[in-house]
């Protein structure tokens, strides 16, 4: 389905959009236009694609903006219904539209909404005004109502200098508790970073991995990785995935020749995001993960990173490594039809009254 390609104010060639469910032949250009933009790995066709196999459940759509035939601008949408949403959840760090320019934006938005969803979902944004403010211009002019809101707060640090001067830096009582830890998994052995880059042992690392970040309360509570098929089964594509596109780093902190903590990692364009991580339980008195996690950063600083996102939400074992936080917003767009009207009462007003008075019910309890 493509559109009338414009002329641009200059008269040449302006952006052409088109929406198709043919996804699979676009994945070099699409893999090209992500190199143009510095985009997270995340926005890659090998990440959506193991999303959509794990999570999707509806018509797999690629919005595209074209320049004189070169792709300019693509965002990876799924239709459910009268639904356009974004193919992104707790199990992505980031989102967002892939653009060379704010007219191929601009175009994206607006072939998108010209669908006439009853309800346009971006979740994960990146903390980014001309994302968010390109979507907003574009859905009052076809005259849809919007909503934002901040989903989570993700700690990050920025590497400069020297990995020591920060580890200084960090409260006595951080510091002491450190190498109380570290000195008492020496004493167990000899204390180790491993790191896993590629295919090599992968298999064997990737179930050590699991078994380490489903111990103790995540088995528990049924949100470990290994607690269902389908987180299995998309963390593994994406790890093999991750490992193929050079964006892999698997940590482990071993004691002798076990390992013990973990952590998964993709490193990209000087930025490494951490995804999943845990800890071998019978060692918890010395709190392997926090020693990990000194290691990873400390290894960051050296490899000559420019950030570390911590993922997730503003824990407080993070916020002790991190200098600030950065947003992540959910872009909501419902059109004026019956539909969409009801879709944003319900989201805008029923849905956070039933948040409030679950909050408070909560809080009687504890």
């Amino acid at each position: 389905m493509r559109a009338r390609p414009p002329l641009g104010a200059d008269g040449e060639p302006g952006v052409e959009t088109a929406i198709s469910s043919d996804t699979g032949s676009l994945a070099a250009e699409w893999d090209q236009l992500a190199d143009r933009t510095a985009a997270p790995p995340f926005m890659r066709p090998g990440w959506i694609t193991a999303w959509w196999r794990a999570f999707g459940g509806g018509e797999p759509l690629v919005v595209t903006a074209r320049r004189g035939g070169v792709l300019t601008g693509l965002l990876p949408l799924e239709r459910r219904g009268g639904v356009l949403r974004a193919p992104a959840n707790y199990h992505t760090p980031v989102f967002e539209p892939l653009a060379a320019d704010a007219d191929s934006l601009r175009a994206l938005a607006d072939r998108a909404l010209a669908e006439r969803p009853a309800h346009l979902d971006l979740f994960m944004l990146e903390g980014d005004d001309a994302v968010r403010g390109g979507f907003s211009a574009a859905a009052a002019q076809a005259g849809f109502g919007t909503l934002e809101r901040v989903v989570v707060r993700t700690p990050y640090r920025r590497v400069e200098g020297d990995w020591e001067p920060v580890l200084a830096g960090r409260s006595r009582k951080v510091r002491k508790e450190l190498r109380r830890n570290r000195r008492g998994l020496e004493a167990m052995g000899p204390v180790e970073l491993e790191e896993i880059r590629d295919h090599a042992g992968l298999e064997r690392a990737f179930g050590d991995f699991l078994a380490l970040e489903s111990s103790g309360w995540k088995a528990e509570s049924g949100t470990a990785i290994s607690s269902t098929l389908v987180l299995r089964d998309f963390y593994e594509a994406v790890t093999e995935w991750a490992a193929d596109a050079g964006y892999l780093m698997l940590f482990f902190l071993r004691v002798g020749e076990r390992r013990i903590a973990a952590d998964l990692c993709l490193d990209d364009r000087g930025r490494r995001y951490m995804l999943k991580g845990g800890f071998d339980r019978e060692y918890s008195k010395h709190s392997p993960g926090t020693v990990l996690l000194e290691a990873d950063m400390a290894q960051g600083y050296a490899a000559g990173l420019e950030r570390i996102e911590l993922g997730g939400g503003s824990d407080q074992y993070k916020l002790r490594w991190a200098q600030e936080t950065t947003s992540r917003w959910q872009f909501e767009a419902f059109s004026p039809s019956i539909a969409g009207r009801a879709r944003h009462t319900w989201r805008a007003r029923v849905l956070p009254l039933a948040r409030r008075v679950r909050d408070r019910r909560r809080g009687a309890e504890s």
